[in-house]
């Protein structure tokens, strides 16, 4: 198959990629990254700064660099991730804009695979690939759905959290027809930070067996999701607040 991930440079999707790369290696695949998921709001930029640097200390040392100047980083990271992942990566930016739907249009993906990617999908997109496109979302749906789904599992002591696989139908947010989830006990003494990277080989390991369905010509199950759920964006400084005289924190 001919498989389009698009992803984030960050440093879950870094180890998610990584660890999804290898089930893969009978598929024609090409990676598109985007460089951030939305916007953090101004007032919380202070709060969540500490996440965001050791964000980056991590999937630059995954990447081996630690060294490198701030300026030549994204370039690096796509160099060294395209030979690690053995498959092109790029930044794409606008992936709705008309010359990156002609981009991936060109490739004629049978499946787009989304792990954090940071732009809503419209239809123009979503159709240009044969089999449709599965999102990996880091929260259980749909009772998390956004942004940060961890952060704010904590935030209401969730016993239990994790990822869902679903279809992207159409523009909406985390809405599609849901395919599987897998939880596992939510830990308030990890960091948000280490909840989150914990989540990931189980879900690519749900990803990679949904993908294998798919490449041998089967049906994947599928669900509607159970009511409207409640969508979540980046927390405010009250929210960031809260969190942390909880006792709980944002990176380890």
């Amino acid at each position: 198959m001919r498989v389009l991930i698009l992803s984030n440079l960050d440093w879950p999707s870094v180890d998610a990629l990584t660890r999804l790369r290898p089930q893969l290696v009978q598929d024609e695949v090409t990676v598109l990254l985007s460089k951030g998921v939305g916007r953090v709001p101004a007032a919380s930029e202070p709060f969540l700064a500490p996440l965001g640097q050791a964000d980056r200390v991590g999937w630059t040392a995954q990447l081996g660099l630690a060294g490198v100047h701030a300026d030549d980083l994204e370039k690096s990271a796509c160099t060294v991730l395209a030979d690690v992942l053995a498959c092109p990566v790029a930044f794409v930016q606008g992936i709705n804009a008309p010359a990156a739907i002609s981009r991936v249009q060109a490739f004629a993906p049978d499946l787009i695979v989304s792990i954090r990617f940071g732009e809503i999908l419209q239809l123009p997109v979503i159709r240009s690939a044969r089999l449709g496109v599965l999102n990996l979302h880091s929260g259980l749906l749909p009772a998390f759905r956004g942004v940060m789904a961890t952060f704010w599992a904590m935030l209401g002591k969730a016993p239990r959290y994790g990822t869902t696989l679903h279809w992207v139908e159409d523009s909406g947010i985390d809405s599609g027809t849901i395919i599987s989830e897998v939880s596992q006990p939510l830990d308030l003494g990890n960091a948000y930070l280490s909840n989150t990277l914990a989540l990931y080989p189980a879900g690519i390991e749900m990803l990679s067996d949904a993908i294998g369905t798919l490449r041998q010509g089967q049906r994947l199950p599928g669900r509607l999701p159970k009511g409207e759920g409640a969508y979540f964006s980046y927390p405010t400084p009250e929210a960031v607040r809260n969190f942390l005289a909880r006792g709980y924190r944002l990176v380890d």
